[in-house]
C-alpha cells in the first residue's frame, strides 16, 4: 500500500499564515510592553511587609524580567516572598463587617417590608420561631420510599424524625437553606444507630426532606448534589456517607405528605 503525500501549501496560504503568525507575535510583544516597561527610573524599594522589596534570602537569577507593573519569576515567587505578604486589616466575610436589615429599614420602610415578607428573608439564617417556615406540627408528615418522616417543635427547637424497618432517625435542625420555593434544613443527628461518637451527631449535614412553600407540604430534598431520577437518589434513611450511589431495590413511593393546617 502506499502513502499519498501532503497536499503542498499554496504560495498564497503561505503568506497568509506567515502574516498570522507575525500579527501574533506582535501582539504578544505589545501586551507585554505595558507591563514590562522601564519607568524611567530606578524602582522604590517597598517598606517591610510588602511583597517586592529587596531580600537578600531572594536569589537575583530568580527574576525573569522587572517592569514598572510586574516581576516576572522563574516557577513563582519564592516562599520568603509569599509569607510576607500583608493581608490587611479590614473584612467583608463577618455579620459585624455590614450594617444589617434594621439599618436598611431607616432608609427604606416600604422595601424592607417587601424583602421581610419573602422567602429569601428565611435562607441560610439559624433556625428558630422566626425563620423555620415548614410544618412542624404534629400533623404533618411524608411517606416516602417505604418509611415515615414526621416533625416536631418543642422548647424552640426543631426536629424531623425518619423510622423505616425499626430505625429510627432523629435530626435537630440548625439553620435553613433552600430558595423562593422551598425551605431546607440543616441540622445534626441526635438519634440513631450509629455510635456516638459518629460524625452525624457532631458535623451539619443537609436533612433529606424539605418544605414545599406554596403547596404547604414536605417533599425530598433536590438540587443537593447530582440531579437523578427519583429512584436513583441517595436513600434518606440510610446515613448522607452510605449507598450514596447505589440505586435503591425498594419501590418508591409516591410522595404523601399531611397539608399543613396553620397558614405562612
Amino acid at each position: 500500500m502506499s502513502e499519498q503525500s501532503a497536499t503542498p501549501l499554496s504560495p498564497a496560504r503561505r503568506r497568509f499564515l506567515a502574516v498570522l503568525v507575525a500579527l501574533l507575535f506582535l501582539g504578544a510583544a505589545l501586551v507585554a510592553s505595558q507591563f514590562l516597561r522601564p519607568s524611567g527610573e530606578a524602582p522604590k524599594e517597598p517598606g517591610p511587609g510588602t511583597v517586592g522589596g529587596a531580600d537578600p534570602r531572594v536569589p537575583p537569577h530568580m527574576k525573569l524580567a522587572v517592569g514598572r507593573n510586574l516581576t516576572v519569576w522563574w516557577d513563582g515567587p519564592p516562599d520568603v516572598l509569599r509569607l510576607r505578604t500583608v493581608a490587611g486589616t479590614t473584612s467583608n466575610i463577618r455579620h459585624t463587617n455590614y450594617a444589617g436589615p434594621d439599618t436598611c429599614a431607616r432608609c427604606h420602610p416600604g422595601t424592607h417590608a417587601d424583602w421581610s415578607a419573602h422567602p429569601h428573608r428565611w435562607m441560610n439564617v439559624p433556625a428558630g420561631a422566626a425563620t423555620v417556615r415548614g410544618d412542624f406540627s404534629p400533623q404533618a408528615s411524608i411517606s416516602y420510599r417505604g418509611g415515615t418522616g414526621t416533625f416536631e417543635a418543642r422548647d424552640g427547637k426543631h426536629f424531623m424524625r425518619l423510622v423505616r424497618d425499626g430505625i429510627t432517625r432523629v435530626y435537630e435542625v440548625t439553620q435553613t437553606i433552600g430558595s423562593r420555593f422551598y425551605q431546607y434544613y440543616v441540622g445534626k443527628q441526635t438519634e440513631g444507630p450509629e455510635p456516638r461518637a459518629h460524625h452525624f451527631y457532631h458535623k451539619d449535614h443537609v436533612l433529606p426532606f424539605g418544605y414545599w412553600l406554596a403547596k404547604k407540604e414536605w417533599v425530598p430534598v433536590v438540587h443537593v448534589g447530582p440531579e437523578r431520577a427519583d429512584d436513583d437518589r441517595p436513600d434518606p434513611y440510610h446515613p448522607p456517607d452510605r449507598d450514596r450511589t447505589t440505586p435503591s431495590t425498594r419501590p418508591v413511593a409516591t410522595t404523601a405528605t399531611r397539608r399543613s393546617r396553620s397558614g405562612i
